[in-house]
C-alpha cells in the first residue's frame, strides 16, 4: 500500500469559468487552487481529484489527467492526492490510470464501477483485476449504485477482489449499511480499508470499522467535516456525534429531495455554496443547471447558520 488511507478525503469540486458555453466552459485554475488551499488549511487529510463530484463525466480524458497534474505538482507535498480515473470502458480505464501514473505522478486511483453496461459480479472481479494488473499504485472501489445502476459492488464481489495486493480499498456509497458491516467483517483481517462515500453514513461507518469519509461536504465546511471524522477514529463518540449532528442541514442542503425525483443532483448545491463562500467555482457543465431557488434558499441558511457566509 502506497500510503495508509485514513481521515477525510475532499472529492473535490472542480471550478469552471462562467463562460457564455456552458458545453464547454474553461477550467478555472485559479479558484482551483484558491479551493484546495482552503481545504488544506482547514485539516483534511487529502484530495480526490476529477472524481463524480469533480465533474468526471463531462470532462475530456486529457481534462482528467491535467486537472490531476496540476493538484499534484502544487499540492502534493502538503497532502495526499487521489486521482478519480474509472471509466465504464475497462481498457479506457486501464489507459486513464497509466496517464495518471506516467504524467501526473499520481500512483492512488479511485475506480467507480461501470455504468450503463451494468456487468455480472463475475465482469467487475475480471474489469477491476485487469486495472489492477496493469497500474504500478493503488486501486480503490466505488461501489455507487445511485449513479451507476444496478446492486453496486457487492460483498463477495469485494471480497475476492480484496485479495490482489494492489486493490487496498473501497469506496462505499450504496446505503446499505448492513452490507457494508458484512463487507467489512469479510475483509477485516486483509490489508484493506472501507471508507465512506456517503456523508450522511460517515459516523456509522466509521463506529462500524470504516477509516474515514471521502467527503462532498467537506468541500463547504472541510475543518468540521474533518474534525468529526477523527474524533470518530479516535472514540471520541459524543464529540464526533455533535458534529455529525450539526452537520445534518448540510448534507441535505447538498442532496436535496423533492416529492417528484427532480431535485438537483451533486454536485449542483456545492457549486452554489462555494460560490456563495466566494470561493468562485462557477457552475457546472450542462446537463447541470443551477439549484432550484428553494433549494439554493435552503443552502443559503446553512451557510449562515454554520458561520460560512
Amino acid at each position: 500500500m502506497e500510503a495508509e488511507i485514513k481521515g477525510c478525503y475532499t472529492a473535490l469540486v472542480t471550478p469552471f469559468k462562467n463562460d457564455k458555453n456552458r458545453t464547454s466552459h474553461a477550467i478555472n485554475y485559479d479558484a482551483l487552487d484558491k479551493l484546495a488551499n482552503y481545504q488544506i488549511e482547514h485539516g483534511v487529510d487529502g484530495l480526490v481529484i476529477a472524481g463524480c463530484t469533480g465533474a468526471a463525466s463531462v470532462l475530456t480524458a486529457n481534462e482528467q489527467v491535467g486537472l490531476v497534474k496540476h493538484v499534484q505538482k502544487n499540492f502534493g507535498d502538503r497532502t495526499k492526492i487521489i486521482a478519480g480515473d474509472g471509466a465504464n470502458s475497462t481498457r479506457e480505464a486501464i489507459e486513464l490510470a497509466k496517464r495518471m501514473e506516467d504524467e501526473a505522478g499520481v500512483f492512488t486511483h479511485l475506480s467507480i464501477s461501470p455504468y450503463v453496461n451494468k456487468p455480472s459480479d463475475k465482469g467487475l472481479v475480471y474489469h477491476y483485476t485487469a486495472i489492477a494488473d496493469n497500474i504500478q499504485g493503488d486501486l480503490i472501489l466505488y461501489s455507487v449504485p445511485g449513479r451507476t445502476g444496478g446492486k453496486g459492488i457487492m460483498t463477495k464481489t469485494v471480497e475476492t477482489l480484496a485479495d490482489h495486493p494492489q486493490i487496498i480499498g473501497i469506496k462505499e456509497a450504496s446505503g446499505d449499511l448492513e452490507r457494508i458491516k458484512d463487507t467489512l467483517a469479510k475483509t477485516g483481517s486483509r490489508d484493506f480499508f472501507v471508507i465512506s462515500g456517503d456523508d450522511g453514513f460517515t459516523l456509522d461507518m466509521i463506529e462500524a470499522g470504516g477509516v474515514g469519509v471521502i467527503s462532498v461536504a467537506s468541500n463547504v465546511a472541510p475543518r468540521l467535516v474533518s474534525d468529526m471524522a477523527h474524533y470518530a477514529l479516535d472514540g471520541n463518540s459524543r464529540a464526533a456525534e455533535l458534529l455529525d449532528k450539526r452537520l445534518e442541514p448540510l448534507v441535505s442542503a447538498l442532496f436535496p429531495k423533492d416529492e417528484n425525483g427532480n431535485a438537483s443532483p451533486n454536485p449542483v448545491m456545492a457549486h452554489y455554496a462555494l460560490e456563495r463562500m466566494n470561493l468562485n467555482v462557477g457552475v457546472p457543465r450542462l446537463p447541470l443547471m443551477r439549484g432550484a431557488p428553494e433549494e439554493r434558499t435552503a443552502m443559503y441558511k446553512v451557510l449562515g447558520d454554520l458561520n460560512l457566509l
